[in-house]
């Protein structure tokens, strides 16, 4: 299995509409313990990426949020 800092370095690269969706979806779910390790590894290598990176945090804990109150 591949950690997650790696995999959202493989799907930034990727670059898809699919790639960002399960991006947002992974990091909203993710404990802040790899989201810390997600930033420590997109800093040196996809330092481009960082502020989208921040989103599509946001955007997945908006989801997640969302989803848990709809199952309540």
């Amino acid at each position: 299995m591949l950690p997650l800092p790696y995999l959202v370095l493989m799907k930034l690269n990727a670059g898809r509409m699919q790639d960002w969706a399960d991006l947002s979806r992974m990091m909203g779910w993710a404990a802040e313990k790899d989201v810390s390790q997600v930033r420590m590894i997109v800093a040196p290598y996809r330092p481009e990426d960082r502020e989208d990176v921040e989103s599509l945090i946001f955007l997945g804990r908006k989801e997640r949020e969302l989803t848990e109150e709809d199952s309540r």
